[in-house]
């Protein structure tokens, strides 16, 4: 049964099912990943930022607090249900002016407005095609952009973590540092 569970609903289509966001994505991940901690040193008053990946908009709405009034937060994900639940999470926490949620196929990010800080939390390990992503993202940093890739230790491990890091060099990013993120490999980059 769990063999059949793997492959159903945590590795087809490389993209883990919106239900299964409710067992990380509720108050008590404040105590692990509180975005104050993690994004409010990268992330400034009046900065374009993206979360590829949003999820249930958990670090949108961390971001939407940091960049204030003429700021913008691009929530992108490719699961309609996840970004229903972004748009319902920012109303209630008073920020659905500053995110702008875009669901995508898939096939590019969908944002094409120069970006000043980028995160893919725990998501890069699910995309197909991690070349042709990252390009993208690099794509459309702005010349002092940066980006934050955190993947979770459970699913990726060092070689993989490695193999992406190694990807992005390649691309043209730089290495900024390696923060600590809890239960998270995570590297910050620099284009």
């Amino acid at each position: 049964m769990l063999k059949y569970l793997k492959k159903k609903f945590l590795f087809e289509d490389h993209v883990c099912p919106w239900w299964l966001a409710y067992s990380w994505d509720n108050r008590i991940r404040n105590l692990f990943h509180n975005p104050d901690k993690i994004l409010k040193p990268f992330v400034k008053d009046g900065m374009t930022v993206l979360d590829i990946g949003c999820g249930m908009g958990f670090f949108s709405i961390g971001m939407a607090r940091f960049i204030g009034d003429k700021g913008k937060v691009y929530a992108v994900d490719i699961q309609k249900k996840m970004i229903d639940i972004t748009k319902r999470r920012s109303q209630t926490a008073g920020v659905a002016d500053r995110i702008i949620p875009i669901l995508t196929s898939g096939e590019s990010i969908g944002v094409s407005e120069p970006i000043d800080f980028a995160l893919s939390f725990w998501m890069v390990h699910e995309v197909p095609d991690q070349l042709k992503f990252l390009k993208d993202i690099y794509r459309i940093l702005k010349p002092s952009g940066t980006y934050l890739i955190a993947e979770p230790k459970l699913h990726v491990n060092e070689k993989k973590f490695d193999k992406t890091v190694n990807v992005c060099r390649e691309i043209g990013f730089q290495i900024l540092d390696y923060p600590k993120v809890t239960f998270s490999r995570g590297v910050l980059l620099k284009k």
